[in-house]
């Protein structure tokens, strides 16, 4: 079950990533890259562990593998 500090911590993230696409898209930048930031965060928001245990336990590059981040979106 999800506890407030992980609804949070995994919500502010999420919150982040959707002002990014915003600001993407008012960039107009690529669709993709904008869906990809918004899927991202629905994502997220269906975690049941915090982010920050999830970074301590398998790392970065395997959470940004759970989110659905590739390496391609990531370096532009």
């Amino acid at each position: 079950m999800r506890n407030r500090t992980t609804r949070t911590e995994n919500a502010d993230l999420a919150g982040k990533l959707r002002e990014m696409a915003d600001l993407l898209a008012a960039q107009q930048a690529d669709g993709f890259r904008i869906a990809a930031n918004r899927r991202a965060a629905a994502k997220l928001e269906e975690i049941d562990q915090p982010v920050s245990e999830i970074l301590a336990e398998v790392g970065p590059e395997a959470l940004l593998s759970l989110i659905h981040i590739s390496e391609t979106t990531r370096l532009q």
